[in-house]
């Protein structure tokens, strides 16, 4: 049987994570029967109706050889938050290739720390 882990990824693993690492984004699932740690890879947060409201976010056109990170870098300053791009777009597989062209939104800087907060609070960091 599965179980959430009241313990934090360092507790568990004496590795402390960065601020902004994607691994915080699942939970730690404990094997009661084995008593192994397994993270849960399929959960996820879902940013609900801010994405039809258009005070939340830019629209972004991928350019020529557009990835995640890139397009992450150029609106947040860091690589590191790609995965909320992704996750803006309800993309399943962030590491296929980005069609030029195509429009993509982009959260706006100023609600990135709300979203986090969300996630926070519901338990998944």
């Amino acid at each position: 049987m599965l179980e959430k882990s009241d313990k934090s990824f360092y507790e568990l693993t004496d590795v402390r994570l960065a601020n902004l690492s994607q691994l915080k984004l699942f939970s730690i699932l404990n094997d009661t029967t084995t008593n192994e740690k397994i993270m849960n890879i399929f959960e996820s947060y879902n940013i609900g109706d801010v994405v039809y409201n258009t005070s939340y976010y830019e629209l972004y056109d991928v350019e020529n050889d557009d990835w995640f990170e890139d397009i992450s870098y150029k609106y947040y300053g860091t690589i590191n938050l790609w995965w909320l791009i992704a996750m803006f777009n309800n993309v399943i597989n962030p590491f296929e290739y980005l069609e030029p062209g195509l429009q993509i939104k982009i959260l706006k800087p100023i609600h990135i720390y709300q979203v986090i907060k969300e996630i926070k609070n519901i338990g998944i960091l």
